[in-house]
């Protein structure tokens, strides 16, 4: 099953390809319960190409993902994330 997904995600690590102008960034958000205060950080990979994403900084990330079956994992729960204004 595959679905489509938006996160706010902060980029905790970028890492070169070899022999390419990808790269790759390690991207981290907070998942919870919707009333809880404190949850747990998830993590995916992103590639993207030249000087896209920045070391440190929160982006809105959207795009597609395979899922396990409804019966192999419990549903996520994001939680609210409040970003100060630059």
């Amino acid at each position: 099953m595959s679905t489509w997904f938006s996160v706010v995600a902060h980029v905790a690590q970028i890492d070169g390809i070899a022999d390419s102008a990808y790269r790759n960034a390690l991207c981290q958000f907070e998942e919870g319960p919707r009333n809880a205060l404190e949850g747990d950080w998830r993590s995916f990979y992103v590639a993207f190409y030249g000087d896209l994403l920045e070391n440190g900084k929160c982006y809105i990330i959207w795009g597609n993902v395979r899922l396990p079956g409804n019966d192999e994992a419990e549903a996520p729960m994001v939680s609210n994330i409040i970003l100060p204004i630059e």
